[in-house]
């Protein structure tokens, strides 16, 4: 499990999944390259691993999962997905930001694209869930502005300000419990 933190990634490829639950719930899943992490104001190496972020394709979701395909330039076509992004989503990368979720007693990362301000099995949508979403992604991206990804080129410097721990002594009076 890799830490929490802003990470560096190309993205591979998307598809579709459903919960395998009563309600089935339609997702979008991204597949990343993850090869850097933030550290120290500069871009650490680390050994290469693929991790994937999930968009749920819900009305509760919709906005949100809409947003983050359109910071990668989706053409909104699940079934033949293209990426026109600059930077390039697939060639340059991204930003992202991991974050751990526990639930009962095991711990999941949870991977997003950065934005400023463990592989699982998937079922594919039927043809019927693919048009239907492929509609409902054109008439948003239609009628929102066009948000984008922090850019980050080849690594390079992070976006977001690393404080370095505090120096010197702490006297236990200073410590507030």
């Amino acid at each position: 499990m890799l830490d929490e933190g802003t990470y560096h990634g190309k993205l591979l490829t998307i598809g579709t999944g459903k919960l395998e639950t009563v309600k089935a719930t339609p997702y979008i899943w991204a597949k990343w390259r993850i090869t850097h992490v933030a550290g120290d104001g500069k871009w650490i190496d680390i050994a290469p691993v693929e991790r994937e972020s999930r968009w749920w394709d819900t009305p509760a979701a919709e906005q949100y999962t809409c947003e983050r395909l359109m910071m990668l330039g989706f053409n909104g076509d699940i079934a033949n997905p293209q990426f026109t992004a600059d930077p390039h989503p697939q060639t340059v990368g991204v930003q992202l930001v991991c974050k751990h979720d526990t639930r009962g007693e095991k711990t999941y990362e949870n991977w997003d694209l950065l934005r400023e301000g463990g592989s699982r099995e998937h079922s594919a949508w039927d043809a019927d869930a693919e048009r239907l979403f492929n509609a409902k992604f054109a008439t948003r991206k239609a009628s929102s502005p066009v948000p984008t990804a922090p850019a980050s080129p080849e690594p390079g410097p992070v976006t977001e300000t690393i404080v370095p721990a505090p120096t010197g002594d702490i006297r236990d009076d200073e410590i507030p419990f």
